[in-house]
């Protein structure tokens, strides 16, 4: 339930007047991968996930990432991939909720929508025994391209 109480002093009109919520997405999803070995040291891995939603329709999303193994203890990784998130019932319709008695309120945008971004992640492992706890160094990039849900 998304009802939240009364709404707090100095609600626009327009959101004052959404009363109830009653919205409902269904969502599914199917993800594919295969891993291919290049080298006995070396491993390509492949993914895509299709995702669909009901309010946003389908989304492909593409991985791929070079697996590596130089040496017995160390593991090496390189991967990209392109992402998405949906905005949530509460990020789209949560009615007003106030903050620090009344200062500001918090509310759902019905405007937004997906948000897209590419990925890339680098990283090495290293385990000196089998019974040795992992030690482990990456990095990430994600960019996220402009988008209409950005505040002006």
């Amino acid at each position: 339930d998304l009802d939240e109480g009364p709404l707090p002093l100095g609600v626009p009109d327009d959101i004052a007047t959404r009363g109830g919520v009653d919205e409902v997405f269904h969502t599914g999803a199917l993800f594919l991968e295969d891993e291919l070995a290049l080298h006995e040291r070396v491993s390509l891995l492949a993914g895509i996930r299709l995702e669909e939603h009901s309010e946003f329709g389908l989304a492909w999303m593409p991985q791929i990432a070079l697996m590596g193994k130089p040496h017995a203890t160390v593991t090496t990784r390189v991967s990209w991939g392109m992402n998405q998130r949906s905005p949530t019932l509460k990020d789209l319709y949560q009615p007003p909720v106030p903050q620090l008695d009344n200062a500001y309120f918090l509310a759902g945008n019905p405007e937004l929508e997906p948000e897209s971004s590419t990925s890339w992640r680098a990283g090495v492992e290293w385990t000196p025994r089998d019974w040795a706890t992992r030690r482990a160094l990456s990095w990430s990039q994600r960019r996220c391209p402009s988008s209409k849900n950005e505040a002006s």
